[in-house]
């Protein structure tokens, strides 16, 4: 399920990848080392957590992807529609000390 968290200022969402099928996970270093691309396919996703993730996409808000080893924050985050209960996501990478700044 989808939570809020503050961060920084702004609303986080929360989407706990451990509970939905996490596929077709890509990486893409940025040149220098800071941060990157990031893009996994998730769902089956209820329609409350679709929504809220469409309203971060929007407003552009940060969205914490958590897997078991640790938390990925992802700031401009786009979405692509994969089915009807499934999300391809796709965002900038927030290095872990400017997540705690």
């Amino acid at each position: 399920m989808a939570q809020d968290q503050e961060r920084r200022g702004q609303l986080a969402l929360e989407l706990d990848c451990t509970a939905h099928q996490v596929t077709g996970q890509s990486y893409m270093p940025a040149p220098g080392g800071a941060g990157g691309l990031f893009s996994c396919s998730v769902g089956p996703l209820p329609n409350e957590t679709l929504a809220a993730l469409d309203e971060a996409a929007r407003t552009h808000a940060p969205v914490c992807l958590l897997f078991d080893a640790k938390p990925l924050i992802l700031e401009m985050v786009t979405l692509e529609r994969k089915e009807a209960h499934r999300v391809r996501i796709v965002g900038t990478v927030v290095k872990p000390e400017k997540a705690t700044a």
